[in-house]
């Protein structure tokens, strides 16, 4: 690989927010775009992120943008880190297709 693929991967491995603002694009009704976030996302970022936070409990509304914030975190973990295992479970099987 090229010097500047290697700094790609490394900027990408030490900033989920790079990450996310260069690379991750979601499915919106007006097509595939890069992920707009919101602040509150943001700060739900910075908590699960955190490596002091061990077990996390979050109580958000629906439609707040729960799934999407949750899946740029677990991408980036599954991409970054090693030994790695990402369970997701949902009340119909479909519906963890859907989010995987």
């Amino acid at each position: 690989m090229s010097e500047m693929y290697i700094e790609e991967i490394r900027k990408c491995a030490e900033d989920i927010y790079y990450y996310m603002n260069n690379y991750v694009k979601i499915k919106t009704p007006k097509g595939i775009n890069f992920v707009d976030p919101r602040p509150y996302q943001n700060d739900f970022i910075d908590i699960i992120t955190d490596k002091d936070n061990e077990a996390i409990v979050s109580l958000q509304p629906r439609q707040s943008g729960k799934s999407v914030t949750v899946a740029i975190y677990l991408s980036h973990t599954f991409i970054f880190e090693d030994d790695m295992n990402i369970g997701i479970a949902a009340n119909k099987s479909g519906m963890a297709k859907e989010f995987l």
